[in-house]
Parts: C-alpha cells; structure tokens; sequence
C-alpha cells in the first residue's frame, strides 16, 4: 500500500463532500442551549429537528434565537440588516419564506407534557454551507502512520465525541466503497486490453 497516496485520498475534498452529502440531515444544522453561565452546543436529544429545504446563502453560519411557543407553534428570530427579524411557524409543516424554506418537526421527547418545561429553554441554531461543513471536516482531520506498520491511524477533532464517531464511521464506508469502485473499474479496464490483444 501506497501509505502516502492513501492519506492523500482520506484528506480528500471529494471523500469529504461524499461524508457531507451522506451526512447533510445530521449536520447542517447546530443546535445550542443558551444558559445563564454559557452556550453549550448539542448533537443528540433535541426536542426538534431543522430540515433545510432552501436558504438564502446569507443566512449560513448566522446565528438564529429559537423560542418554542406551544406544542403545535414556535419563534424564530435574527439579525438582518441592523433589524430584527421575527417568524412563526408550525411544527411538522413547511416555513416557507422569499430567502428561507424549512421544516422543523418534533422529535419523540416532545410530547405535550413536555411542552411546559420546553418552552422556557433558549435555544438557538446556525445552518452550514456544504462547504463550510467539507472544510471543517479536512481541517479537523488527522491521518498518521504508527513506525513500522502498514495501519493509517485517522483522528477526527471535535467537541462532541457523538458526531465525530458518526463521521469517521461514514468516512471508513466512503473510502472502503471508493476503494471497491476502483478495482471495478481497473478490472473492467484490464478485460478491455485482453479483448482488444485477443482481436487484434
């Protein structure tokens, strides 16, 4: 194994993109909990889940205060141009607006019980760009070769232990899958030359 050219294609911006694109629904969003003391980000247990159908491009990395209303309704409001933005929607139906299409739906843990104690937590959320979200992942990747071994060991940087394991597993699917696909296709390409040798 070409240990060198190994790395290269792990570290890649395509191998990268492939994780995003398999991964789009549990990373474009970040969700946070906004406390008295500080701002802890979160990755699993949220009482919602944001899908983005469409945004204006403006909007990605912008920070966005999230208020839940009721069990059927919730606020969401920001900064654009110096004001502040305010939207109501309804959870499990479209928001659909001129710069933003999305759906936010309840998660199991959101019951009408809960919706009491819900209600008073401060949230807020950013929507990331693929690139953005390709670049964090190259940036934060590490890939080192142990003395005397033909391993590649791969660390991923990150403060949520959760969604990092979720990325290097995707990352191990991606890279074993383009390894496949490209024996296929050195295969297929070497029955080509032995046809065209057995014609001739």
């Amino acid at each position: 194994m070409d240990n060198s050219n190994e790395t290269r294609i792990i570290q890649s911006y395509d191998l990268a993109e492939k994780v995003v694109n398999k991964l789009i629904i549990n990373l474009q969003v970040s969700y946070f909990i906004v406390g008295k003391v500080r701002t802890t980000e979160q990755f699993i247990g949220m009482p919602f889940q944001i899908l983005i159908n469409s945004i204006n491009p403006a909007y990605y990395e912008q920070v966005f205060d999230f208020r839940i209303i009721d069990y059927n309704r919730y606020e969401i409001s920001f900064e654009q141009n110096g004001a502040k933005q305010i939207k109501r929607g309804e959870f499990d139906k479209d928001l659909v607006d001129v710069d933003l299409n999305l759906r936010i739906n309840r998660q199991d843990n959101f019951s009408e019980k809960a919706t009491e104690s819900l209600k008073y937590i401060f949230y807020q959320f950013v929507i990331h760009s693929h690139d953005y979200l390709i670049s964090n992942i190259r940036g934060n990747l590490s890939v080192t070769n142990p003395e005397y071994t033909q391993i590649l060991k791969v660390d991923l940087k990150d403060v949520i232990p959760e969604r990092a394991v979720l990325i290097l597993d995707t990352l191990n699917s991606v890279y074993a899958e383009s390894k496949l696909k490209t024996k296929y296709e050195l295969n297929e390409r070497t029955i080509a030359y032995i046809d065209r040798q057995l014609n001739e």
